[in-house]
């Protein structure tokens, strides 16, 4: 995960999505299954991520990743969750998260 990137776009990849979270990076998700729709779900539930369905079209997500990269929100709970993990536990996190819901 580069540490000067501003965000992350995935397809909500368990190990990506969990790599964003323990590198405090906000995300912006675009889920191709029933797997990641379900991960992407989880980790907006943080709000640390915006998610666009895989029908968007390139203006609409260009539109969502502003959103992402302008509201201050998605970088600071990010940070928070990246704070309150342990190196160990980046793991684990994604379990957290789904076994959550």
């Amino acid at each position: 995960m580069s540490e000067t990137a501003d965000v992350v776009v995935s397809n909500a990849s368990a190990g990506v999505a969990t790599q964003a979270l323990v590198a405090d990076k906000p995300q912006l998700l675009v889920p191709f299954d029933v797997e990641k729709d379900a991960i992407s779900k989880r980790v907006a539930l943080t709000k640390t991520a915006l998610v666009v369905g895989r029908d968007s079209n390139p203006t609409e997500a260009g539109n969502v990743l502003d959103i992402v990269l302008r509201e201050s929100t998605h970088h600071a709970n990010a940070r928070a969750i990246a704070s309150s993990l342990e190196p160990a536990e980046w793991q684990v996190a994604l379990e957290r998260l789904v076994s959550a819901g």
